[in-house]
């Protein structure tokens, strides 16, 4: 993540970085989870599991998986704003050149 703290917004560049490993807090051990649960359902009985065992493992996988993409969305938008104000100052140097006042 080469632009982790952005500058101009710090508490977003936090969030977004709490986001993201909160995130990832919930999605491993909720594929861990659905793995156990897979490799149990064919070697074992699956009347064995309980129902709110399943249904927890579906929201820390999901829950964990919204957060790493919320997280990283916000990362995606540092970017488009880091881009967007590159490109506009290369464009406003270009038309600088270009539009030279004559003495």
């Amino acid at each position: 993540y080469p632009h982790i703290m952005n500058r101009r917004f710090p508490l977003l560049s936090i969030v977004s970085v709490l986001m993201r490993v909160i995130g990832w807090l919930h999605l491993l051990p909720g594929l861990l989870f659905w793995l156990i649960f897979i490799i149990s359902y064919f070697t074992h009985s699956p009347a064995g599991t309980r129902p709110l065992d399943v249904a927890a493992g579906a929201f820390a996988t999901v829950f964990g998986l919204l957060l790493v993409a919320a997280g990283e969305s916000i990362g995606v938008l540092f970017s488009i704003e880091d881009n967007t104000r590159a490109a506009a100052e290369s464009l406003y140097r270009l038309v600088s050149e270009k539009i030279a006042p004559k003495t």
